[in-house]
């Protein structure tokens, strides 16, 4: 049986869910510092779910030395988001805000606005 895709938009919010409940329990093992259950939470079915690099990173974690204070930026930045998915706070994935920038923005839009040059300008500023 294939696992259901979360990362799409019209997953049900029970799937994220789930998503959510394992993605915490990560978090209690990066809290606690236990670097030996994060490879056992990476070997689980669902963590094929998470990123590649998201994955890379929770090993990485796993794998150094117990004196290292480095915590997985990445992953939190991710549970974060899932948390906020699962809240209802999503934004539009499909949609990105406009910044005008094919009509000339900037020091373009300023050069644009100026009225054109004539020629007899140009001949008498020589």
């Amino acid at each position: 049986m294939r696992p259901a895709d979360l990362t799409d938009p019209d997953a049900s919010s029970v799937e994220l869910g789930v998503l959510v409940a394992y993605l915490d329990e990560i978090v209690h093992a990066v809290d606690a510092r236990a670097r030996d259950q994060i490879p056992l939470l990476l070997d689980e079915p669902i963590a094929t779910h998470l990123p590649r690099e998201i994955r890379e990173e929770l090993a990485a974690f796993a794998a150094q030395s117990a004196h290292s204070f480095r915590a997985p930026i990445h992953f939190l930045r991710y549970r974060y988001r899932m948390l906020q998915l699962s809240a209802g706070e999503s934004f539009p994935l499909e949609s990105q805000l406009d910044l005008g920038l094919g009509s000339g923005s900037g020091w373009r839009s300023a050069a644009d606005e100026s009225p054109p040059r004539g020629d007899d300008e140009v001949d008498s500023a020589r």
